[in-house]
């Protein structure tokens, strides 16, 4: 009901206070906003509770800017295979002073933009807080009974680099990269995985996190993140450049189904760059605990064997322009087939099997080259793949090498909880 003073209001009045309102909404659309969840933010939006929200989260401040669009543009292609009770909201932050990073939702066939940030409050997309006030702000602003999340960007599985085996970057690596000053460089911030699965255990507990990023599918990313997800899926390799083929995932990101990762994987491995495609796996994270148990025994035994250890033609997922000896994130399966006797290597392998639940096979993929010689850093003439090898998560096994060539992967392992829960703190004082 209008109030008194409303009502006896001439007609002149009332258009002048008509203007005035709207010159005030005016004046509110041009305030720049700030970051999520701060002080001056509005409330969120009413919106009933969905049965999914499926969250992009795109660190395209750097040389894959261009490929952002391109996915999104997909994205939204396919959009109206959305199902009513879901969302899809992607935050954007491309190499670009224009459009500043935002927040998108995603739906029949538009993109609408509901929080943009202000140069003034523009901020690294590897800043770990931030990265936990986004994915809020998106539950916040779109609650559902489900969570999900798309890691758009790039990766380096557990691993923190130094200046000989990256001579690009010496800091720390894991996912990322924000170069900070809207360029499409290779030098700038990253977030380490500890550091990300502890902004996101503040936050509800993931139905899946489907990483659009390399090398994630590590055994020690995949134990840091089992507090925070149900459910991992990505390569343990590198990926192309154009990423996932979203027009063909989209409806099966909200699938209900218990095996909606299946389509998801197959799809993802199917998507071919230069007649090649990625390794795509699905790691069940409950069962991580259960596969340490079975990785201790199993390294135990190996340990206890007295022998050195078998690396040579098993399957790899990354190495660097130091040849052989910088080769890293072995194939764990395969490690395992080949250092443990039949009986031992079907003991372990029954944990393995409850843990990663989809294999997708694939003989060559895509792979960079040293930027000092040129060559590629994994050589597929070093291995043969086969279903029976392959397993489609990597692990680092400390090998003493590392430590001759000046590499600091026996010392910066030990960062990851994975190192403690399978026991190898206690195996392996330094290398092997």
């Amino acid at each position: 009901m209008q109030s008194l003073s409303m009502a006896i209001m001439s007609k002149s009045n009332v258009q002048v206070h008509l203007l005035m309102k709207k010159i005030f909404i005016l004046l509110l659309s041009l305030t720049a906003l700030t970051a999520c969840n701060s002080d001056d933010d509005d409330e969120p939006q009413k919106r009933p509770t969905a049965r999914m929200t499926v969250m992009v989260y795109m660190a395209a401040e750097n040389n894959l800017s261009s490929y952002a669009d391109y996915n999104l543009n997909d994205m939204v292609a396919v959009s109206t295979d959305i199902p009513d009770d879901c969302h899809l909201v992607a935050f954007v932050d491309q190499a670009a002073s224009k459009p500043m990073p935002r927040i998108e939702h995603i739906a029949n066939g538009n993109r609408t933009i509901d929080q943009t940030f202000s140069p003034q409050h523009d901020f690294l997309t590897s800043d770990t807080e931030k990265f936990r006030e986004t994915l809020k702000w998106m539950m916040d602003h779109y609650p559902a009974r489900e969570y999900a999340l798309i890691l758009w960007g790039h990766a380096n599985g557990w691993i923190i680099m130094d200046s000989v085996a990256n001579p690009l970057n010496n800091k720390q690596m894991g996912y990322g990269i924000d170069t900070g000053d809207n360029s499409q460089g290779t030098k700038g911030t990253w977030m380490n995985i500890p550091s990300m699965a502890s902004a996101l255990e503040q936050l509800p507990r993931l139905k899946y996190i489907f990483a659009d990023c390399c090398n994630f599918q590590c055994v020690e990313v995949a134990y840091e993140l089992r507090n925070s997800c149900d459910y991992l899926i990505g390569s343990p390799a590198e990926i192309p450049g154009e990423g996932a083929p979203y027009r063909k995932l989209m409806k099966h990101f909200f699938c209900s189904e218990d095996s909606f990762f299946v389509h998801l994987a197959d799809l993802y491995n199917q998507q071919e760059s230069n007649g090649k495609r990625p390794p795509i796996s699905v790691i069940y994270t409950p069962a991580l605990p259960s596969l340490a148990q079975a990785t201790a025994k199993a390294m135990a035994t190996i340990k206890a064997a007295g022998k050195e250890v078998i690396t040579n033609r098993l399957i790899y997922y990354t190495g660097n322009d130091i040849g052989a000896d910088g080769r890293v994130m072995y194939d764990m399966n395969h490690f395992m087939l080949t250092n443990l006797s039949e009986a031992n290597y079907a003991a372990w392998h029954e944990a393995y099997e409850q843990t990663v639940i989809r294999r997708c096979f694939s003989k060559r993929w895509e792979t960079m080259y040293s930027d000092r010689t040129w060559r590629p850093l994994v050589d597929f003439s070093h291995f043969d793949i086969t279903q029976d090898n392959y397993g489609g998560m990597s692990m680092f096994i400390p090998l003493e090498r590392y430590d001759r060539k000046g590499l600091n992967y026996n010392t910066t392992i030990r960062q990851m909880e994975w190192w403690y829960a399978a026991q190898l703190d206690q195996l392996f004082k330094g290398g092997n």
